[in-house]
Order: C-alpha cells, then structure tokens, then sequence
C-alpha cells in the first residue's frame, strides 16, 4: 500500500514538472497574451450584445431597466477599449523578441535560456538608465546642471506601456 501510495506521487510528481515547464516555456509568448487578451474581447462583446437583445420582463419598470442596461453596456464598452488598448501594447511589450515582428514570422525554436538572457540584458539596460538619470539628479540638487521645466507640456499616454491591471476592473 505504501509503495503503491509512493509511486503515485511520484507521477504526479513528474506529470506536475512536465506541466509547469509547458506552462513556462509557451504561456508567456506574443502569439499565448494574444490569444488570450483577443478570447476576453469577444466573451465582453457577446455579453455587451445579450444585454443589448434580453427582451423586457416587466413594462412597469422599463425606464430603470433600461438606465440599467445602458450602464452595464457602457461599463462592458470600457472593458473591451481597454482590452483594445492591451492589444496593441503586446507587441510594444515583446518588442525585443524576433517572434512579433511581423505575423507569422519569427523563430519559434528559440531557447529558454536565449529569452532569459534578452530579459536580463533589458534589467541591465534599465538600471543604467536608473543610474544615468539618478546622476543627473544629483547633479541639478547640487547646482551643476540648471534644471529648466519645458514650456511644452507632452500628451499623456491613455495607457502606461508595461500594464499590469486585472482585465476584470471595475470601472464604475
């Protein structure tokens, strides 16, 4: 019994292992986000239409309903420009990666430690700009550099590039 219940964990063992490298290696690729972001779009849509074509079920209260709805549909809208927004911030987002360069085309033999070393060379990249930029502050703190705000103020982004929000926020 013991060694029956032993060597059943230590398949589920394996069978876990072998999951999680799957999950791993293909969950975190342009063409997985987008499919994925594209799945949520449509699912919104389908619920945006059903709340649109529900027939009434009482008339007494029609005016309500139909305030109602129409804040449910404007609610799920938002959901789906959002989501629109995090599609074309994908590509933005997977730049440095030779799959999203065009569709269809890209080398889909790359090695997990290639992108390990690509996320390590942008960590590297972002720290010295960190550090270029903390010298400069440095510099105009002590007066060796006159800081001089632009006149020119500059478009904010409706959507910051690295996003990191929940598809399911509540926008009301």
């Amino acid at each position: 019994m013991v060694d029956l219940m032993w060597n059943y964990i230590q398949r589920t063992k394996e069978r876990i292992d072998a999951a999680t490298y799957i999950r791993i290696r293909y969950e975190e690729t342009p063409h997985f986000e987008l499919g994925y972001v594209v799945g949520e779009v449509l699912e919104r849509y389908k619920k945006m239409v059903w709340n649109i074509k529900r027939p009434m079920i009482f008339k007494s209260d029609a005016v309500f309903d139909i305030m109602k709805r129409l804040e449910m549909v404007q609610n799920i809208f938002l959901d789906i420009l959002h989501l629109t927004y995090m599609i074309n911030e994908i590509s933005k987002k997977y730049a440095y990666l030779s799959q999203s360069t065009g569709p269809g085309a890209g080398n889909y033999t790359e090695d997990f430690e290639d992108m390990e070393n690509k996320r390590k060379l942008l960590l590297w990249m972002q720290k010295k700009r960190q550090k270029e930029m903390k010298k400069i502050r440095n510099m105009i703190f002590k007066g060796e550099v006159q800081f001089t705000q632009s006149t020119r103020k500059k478009p904010k982004k409706m959507w910051p590039l690295d996003y990191g929000w929940e598809i399911d926020y509540k926008w009301w």
